[in-house]
């Protein structure tokens, strides 16, 4: 009896699957690990205006791990999927803004105790690896919406980088 032959396009569609899926499950992770941290980053913080920010990243993460966990299923279920970055938004961390986030009052009490700014830099290293990660993906993929959701994902986390940076940066001109 002689073996059926897969087409170009089932090997492309499987494989693109078999990618993703794998990759989502690394993003999940990750986005679940950030959430973890910034949720005790709030905890441990004693400044509310620290708190804010924390507690406004882990709503992030929290996003970006639903929006992920919801692409993952939709591909188990279907064996394919259709990525629309109109589906979703960007935007929604509150520190993206040009506003400062973190209180005088915070400012000064970083003099003595520098927990929030280490919370900070660490932020930011977790931030620059999920924007490697996705990026190395989304150079490699040969397939269109990958690229797409690769970038995008790239778009988000830099955005959360940014915010970060910027808010070093206040901080450290305000010692």
């Amino acid at each position: 009896m002689a073996d059926k032959a897969v087409s170009s396009e089932e090997k492309l569609k499987l494989e693109k699957g078999t990618q993703l899926l794998k990759v989502l499950k690394e993003a999940i992770k990750a986005e679940s690990d950030g959430y973890y941290f910034y949720q005790m980053a709030e905890e441990k913080s004693k400044d509310p205006s620290a708190k804010e920010v924390f507690r406004s990243m882990a709503l992030d993460e929290l996003d970006h791990g639903s929006v992920l966990k919801g692409l993952y299923h939709a591909l188990m279920k279907k064996s394919e999927f259709k990525f629309d970055r109109r589906r979703h938004p960007r935007g929604k961390f509150k520190t993206g803004s040009q506003k400062i986030i973190f209180s005088a009052k915070l400012k000064n009490k970083l003099k003595q105790n520098n927990f929030a700014l280490s919370a900070l830099r660490i932020a930011q290293m977790m931030e620059k690896d999920a924007i490697s990660f996705y990026g190395r993906h989304a150079k490699q993929s040969k397939h269109p919406e990958l690229k797409s959701l690769f970038n995008f994902l790239v778009e988000w986390e830099t955005d959360h980088l940014w915010a970060l940076v910027r808010q070093e940066s206040i901080l450290e001109r305000s010692e």
